[in-house]
């Protein structure tokens, strides 16, 4: 089994509970010191069962909140950049 630390902090926001969800799926793409990662919309979708429409729309609030910076890579998947994650870490060249 796996496990993820996310910020307390996180829980102090308004974000709904699949949106704390998906943030920490992507925080478990995010394993050891990174604080990126690329998964395919398409693998989000089906990694929590819900619409690819949907995960935009959770991808969307958390990217309003400040919990994700997300940076187009090209056709096939996007750069999930996790700030809070890099806080932790101390500063890294996104």
């Amino acid at each position: 089994m796996n496990f993820i630390s996310i910020d307390s902090q996180i829980l102090n926001t308004n974000i709904d509970g699949q949106a704390l969800k998906l943030y920490c799926l992507l925080e478990s793409y995010c394993y050891g010191d990174k604080n990126d990662c690329f998964p395919s919309q398409n693998t989000l979708a089906a990694r929590m069962h819900k619409s690819i429409r949907t995960i935009q729309r959770y991808l969307k609030t958390l990217k309003d909140l400040g919990l994700v910076i997300i940076k187009r890579r090209g056709s096939t998947s996007n750069l999930y950049i996790l700030p809070k994650k890099l806080n932790k870490k101390g500063a890294r060249n996104c």
